[in-house]
């Protein structure tokens, strides 16, 4: 049950002649559904909103330290999860503006 790591040359293997990484069908109706010259600007949106809240999710963390009784995990999770939700899509759209998905 355990997940093997792909090796290197399955890795080389598994991209085109320019480099580029083959990603899933819905990552591609993702990008189809999207103007290509809208992906940097969109990437580095999606991308800043993840560290602000990130960012918010630090500061939470640092100002509940004094109160640990008053910390719920609910919201501890919700923050972690949007701020990786908004970094981790807006990181796609900047990897597929430079090329890096075919």
């Amino acid at each position: 049950l355990g997940f093997a790591h792909p090796t290197e040359q399955q890795m080389v293997d598994a991209m085109d002649a320019e480099g580029a990484i083959p990603i899933s069908a819905a990552g591609q109706i993702l990008l189809r559904s999207i103007h290509p010259e809208l992906y940097s600007d969109l990437g580095l949106l999606l991308l800043f909103l993840g560290i602000v809240v990130g960012l918010h999710f630090l500061y939470y963390e640092v100002s509940m330290l004094w109160k640990p009784v008053n910390r719920p995990i609910y919201m501890q999770l919700w923050l972690a999860m949007v701020a990786s939700f908004f970094s981790g899509l807006g990181l796609f759209f900047l990897y597929a503006w430079a090329g890096l998905y075919s």
